[in-house]
């Protein structure tokens, strides 16, 4: 059974009731969908419709999407990994190994073109954001105020581009899988997120 309301989306599964909303999840409500997800890969018993799972999964990523753009908007100096959030390319090196018997092999070369097109992006964004604080150094020897006030807002719009991109991955990478995979994804991303690697240099 599904209900539909302004604040999004609810459905009963084993009993349970699932709220599945259109705005930022709390903590809890993310756990939940986890939940949700982790029960429908491991237990057998506990089935759930491929729409409904689609939509977990969906809101799943829109929720990542949406703390990355929040947390690149608070500081540029608290970012736990690449420039706001993570390195799409550094997910797929850390995951695919995880996932990649699960694969087609025009899956594989998919993931592969879209991992290096992913790598392109990440060493534009990166090589502008050394030559914007190279020309903030030398503005600062230099007493060239007017740079230094503009400098916050230009490295920002790197923040907001790297969330764009993080952003075009995650849709670009979960329409190569089927739910089962794209729901095989979200729990090895989850687990990669709250256990990331040592933040590399950008």
């Amino acid at each position: 059974m599904k209900e539909t309301n302004v604040q999004g989306e609810v459905f009963k599964s084993n009993g349970n009731t699932i709220s599945v909303k259109k705005y930022a999840l709390s903590p809890e409500e993310h756990n939940k969908l986890i939940y949700v997800i982790h029960k429908t890969l491991n237990d057998h018993n506990h089935v759930i419709e491929d729409d409904k799972l689609q939509l977990v999964i969906n809101t799943i990523m829109k929720h990542y999407v949406d703390v990355f753009t929040v947390g690149s908007t608070i500081t540029c100096e608290s970012n736990q990994w690449w420039i706001g959030g993570f390195r799409p390319s550094q997910i797929l090196q850390v995951i695919l190994p995880q996932l990649q018997h699960m694969y087609t092999q025009q899956q594989l070369s998919d993931i592969y073109n879209l991992g290096q097109s992913c790598q392109q992006a990440e060493y534009a964004l990166a090589q502008g954001m050394v030559k914007l604080k190279q020309n903030l150094d030398i503005s600062a020897t230099a007493d060239g105020k007017g740079f230094q006030l503009s400098y916050v807002p230009q490295q920002l719009s790197f923040f907001k581009e790297a969330d764009n991109l993080r952003q075009e991955f995650l849709l670009q990478f979960c329409r190569l899988l089927t739910i089962s995979q794209q729901a095989e994804f979200v729990v090895a991303l989850e687990e990669h997120l709250h256990n990331p690697q040592p933040r590399s240099s950008l």
